[in-house]
């Protein structure tokens, strides 16, 4: 697939996702085998909300194609980029 086709993609609309795909998109797709490539240009297919539990509320894919893209995007994302934006501590004890 085109690169900047790539790019515009990993653009999500959420600031978040966006920093984790284009992370692993930057730094890890092009040392990726072409399995894995075809992995990442299959989980760009999913939707946002989706994309949002797998990688901010924990939730693994049904397919195991998908889960094994989710944990290398996450295993090349610093702490701080994959903690959940929570700016007002909703949830968190006082």
């Amino acid at each position: 697939m085109n690169p900047s086709k790539l790019v515009w993609r990993c653009r999500r609309g959420m600031k978040e996702l966006d920093a984790l795909l284009l992370n692993y998109l930057h730094h890890q797709y092009g040392l990726a085998g072409s399995s894995e490539q075809a992995m990442f240009i299959k989980l760009l297919e999913e939707s946002d909300d989706h994309l949002w539990r797998y990688f901010y509320r924990n939730e693994r894919p049904k397919d195991l194609d998908l889960e094994i893209i989710v944990r290398s995007v996450q295993s090349q994302t610093s702490p701080l980029m994959a903690a959940p934006h929570n700016p007002l501590k909703i949830n968190e004890p006082l």
